[in-house]
């Protein structure tokens, strides 16, 4: 019996490792560096345009570029291939004051 109870933890434990180690490894090469093009990156390029705007201009410019559509007018001209990210980016960007 004990035989049968230790190849059956060793087969366990064998399927165990394969489910972790098996996907070739490119997901979590994806996750640690977003490259251009994809949403993560047009959300961090946002998130920084609108840190700028806030950082240079002010909260007064933050306001308006959040309620003028300023986020829209510059995911325009970013011409990022996720503008809702970007604009996402960007509000959340404006919103950040230092120290929050």
């Amino acid at each position: 019996m004990t035989k049968v109870s230790s190849a059956a933890s060793a087969l366990a434990c064998l399927v165990v490792l394969a489910a972790c180690a098996g996907g070739g490894g490119t997901a979590g090469d994806e996750e640690e560096d977003p490259g251009e093009g994809t949403a993560r990156a047009a959300f961090v390029e946002g998130f920084a345009a609108g840190r700028e705007v806030l950082e240079e201009h002010g909260k007064g410019a933050a306001v308006r570029e959040t309620v003028g559509g300023g986020c829209e007018k510059r995911a325009e001209e970013a011409g990022t291939g996720y503008p809702d990210d970007w604009i996402r980016g960007c509000r959340k960007g404006v919103q950040s004051f230092p120290g929050s």
